[in-house]
């Protein structure tokens, strides 16, 4: 068990050589606890009356956690900045700079988590696979993703209703208006979440070539293929499992160009299958006084960016 309360699972992101001078961009560190970092950035938003876009994150975070990052507000003065209150939320003035925060611009994360429900201390394994998290693929993201790369718009803005949606009034007073515009009604989202819906769909197919790769025994590929419009699919192994998956998927490398909503349009990359897990410090066995007879322990460690905390607990301690 982890995550038994938000304390107990801490994140610090890692920035190295962080020039500051002047600009147009406060920089600041945001602690938060129980919060996710869209639902943060709307209370930012209303408190200091910017736009979405004028808030800057390296990278989302766990919402049941405690959890430190870098972010970058827009023509927000020091003095406004250091007004900010809220409950389970905190902001630091770091300085300023020209440039915003953007996703992916740190160096990776630190951790320190505490693991309750032991039995006996684990056997730490040689290698650890690059999964992405299931933080990743919660609140039906990956249909949501997939319905919007096959244009499924109405579908879709369903499924966002389905499971939740904070921007539902916004999407549903549009479509009082244009009744079948739901590509409209999807654009009242901010396009950095909307794309969290479509590459949480990508990685869902990195993951699945992953898994297939593994089930045919040892790894080769130092790195396996993010499927985009501009991926190439060979005659290779990885190319012909991919094909499979897509081919199950009824989906197309194709599919990821958008010309209707080209801001959604998906290009290809790589992902590297192993996670460099640095600095893994496994502590040693204590009473876990919330689960009787059991045993509970903290382990720390340094992930690059991308890759997620949760999958290596997951793979050191598996069922």
């Amino acid at each position: 068990i982890i995550k038994a309360k938000p304390e107990e699972f801490q994140v610090d992101e890692i920035w190295e050589n962080l020039s500051l001078g002047g600009g147009c961009y406060s920089y600041c560190w945001l602690t938060k606890e129980n919060y996710t970092v869209q639902k943060a950035v709307d209370l930012l938003c209303e408190f200091f009356g910017i736009k979405h876009k004028d808030v800057g994150f390296a990278g989302t975070k766990d919402k049941y956690a405690v959890t430190r990052q870098l972010i970058s507000l827009k023509n927000v003065k020091k003095e406004r900045i250091e007004k900010f209150s809220r409950d389970w939320i905190k902001l630091e003035f770091v300085g300023f700079h020209n440039e915003p925060v953007s996703l992916g611009s740190h160096q990776g994360n630190r951790f320190i988590i505490v693991v309750r429900d032991v039995e006996k201390k684990q056997v730490v394994p040689k290698i650890f696979i690059n999964y992405y998290g299931p933080q990743r693929f919660s609140q039906g993201n990956v249909e949501i993703g997939k319905s919007i790369i096959l244009r499924k718009y109405q579908k879709a803005v369903e499924l966002l209703f389905l499971y939740g949606c904070d921007y539902k009034s916004a999407m549903d007073e549009y479509l009082l208006q244009y009744p079948n515009d739901y590509l409209g009604a999807l654009q009242k989202i901010p396009l950095k979440l909307l794309k969290l819906y479509v590459q949480a769909y990508q990685s869902f197919l990195w993951n699945e070539t992953a898994k297939s790769i593994l089930e045919k025994g040892e790894v080769k590929n130092e790195k396996i293929p993010l499927v985009g419009f501009d991926t190439v699919i060979g005659d290779d192994e990885v190319s012909r499992i991919i094909k499979k998956i897509l081919e199950k998927e009824k989906i197309t490398t194709r599919d990821f160009v958008n010309q209707q909503f080209k801001k959604m349009s998906l290009e290809g990359g790589e992902r590297t299958v192993l996670i460099d897990v640095k600095g893994l410090s496994v502590g040693e066995l204590e009473d876990d006084e919330m689960n009787s007879g059991k045993k509970k322990m903290k382990i720390t460690f340094t992930l690059g960016k991308s890759s997620y905390a949760t999958e290596v607990i997951r793979q050191l301690f598996p069922q």
